[in-house]
């Protein structure tokens, strides 16, 4: 908890009503971190969207001292998203000085969301429109993998609502000009469209069949997550990538359940290992609520079955 005076030093919140500065400041932590001191630690325990209220941070990559940009007072900084070994990530934001931040735990933001919609979607308009790009795009991250996991706990939404708005999500963070969002179908050996983005498949187009796409089969019984260049896609044409693209199969430790396909806007080859690692957090989340749809469908066809058998 803090002061609601020091809050209102960080001119994001210096306006906002007087009971969202109070919700504000209970959540709120305030840390210094010494000159040279890493931000973020191996065994944080838990993640954090900050606000700099003195002092600056260096952002750099492993082990280098070069600063790839500096966040100062005012600004907003979350870098935790970006990089999943802790060891590398340790090197990631430096404080140049002793700086002065104040944490919002992410833990926080689903209660925030639910005792105080209006707040929580005024954090993440200034978190995601912060004037420092590199930091508002790892921020953009930090919450996209929030809005997932509590996608994920929606309970009773359907299996199409889910795909569009997994889409919806994905879109605000990675700039795509296509996005398709598919469940595969085992005793058809087939990928079925559920939601699209900015594309519009065709009746035939509804259905990927894997047996004869041996550039999708491929990458899907790889079960990683995957970055495909345009020379890739012009060897293997495909209706569903333009350009580059970048493919995450969704698959638990036993099955492959599904896929996401992302085709990027650009010509170049412009998605980003970060790109990856992000979907690579994403897919899992994905997985289990895809685990969740495969399961309910299975008990409703028992069911279906077991009423069956009591009139023969």
């Amino acid at each position: 908890m803090i002061d609601t005076q020091i809050l209102l030093t960080i001119p994001a919140f210096a306006h906002l009503p007087e009971n969202e500065q109070d919700a504000l400041s209970r959540v709120f932590q305030k840390k210094t971190f010494p000159i040279n001191g890493r931000l973020f630690q191996s065994g944080d325990a838990y993640e954090w969207v900050g606000w700099i209220l003195k002092g600056a941070v260096g952002i750099r990559h492993a082990f280098s001292d070069y600063n790839n940009g500096i966040i100062r007072a005012g600004e907003v900084i979350a870098e935790r998203a970006l990089l999943l070994d802790t060891q590398y990530h340790n090197q990631t934001a430096i404080a140049l000085n002793e700086t002065i931040i104040l944490q919002l735990p992410i833990s926080d933001m689903g209660k925030i969301k639910k005792d105080a919609p209006d707040l929580y979607l005024h954090i993440h308009h200034i978190a995601l429109g912060d004037l420092s790009q590199r930091l508002s795009h790892s921020t953009n991250k930090l919450f996209a993998i929030h809005e997932t996991s509590t996608l994920i706990n929606t309970p009773d939404i359907r299996l199409q609502p889910f795909g569009n708005r997994i889409l919806d999500i994905i879109s605000s963070v990675i700039d795509i000009k296509t996005a398709l969002f598919g469940v595969f179908e085992p005793y058809t050996n087939e990928i079925t469209i559920v939601s699209a983005k900015n594309i519009a498949p065709t009746p035939d187009q509804k259905f990927i069949s894997l047996a004869s796409d041996h550039f999708l089969s491929r990458i899907l019984e790889s079960r990683r997550v995957t970055l495909i260049s345009s020379q890739e896609i012009q060897k293997n044409p495909t209706w569903y990538l333009s350009h580059n693209g970048l493919i995450a199969p969704l698959s638990n430790q036993k099955n492959i359940r599904g896929v996401i396909i992302l085709s990027h806007k650009l010509d170049s080859f412009e998605f980003s290992d970060n790109n990856v690692i992000l979907m690579d957090i994403i897919a899992p989340l994905a997985i289990s609520k895809i685990d969740d749809f495969f399961r309910a469908r299975e008990q409703a066809a028992e069911a279906e079955h077991a009423q069956t058998s009591v009139y023969f």
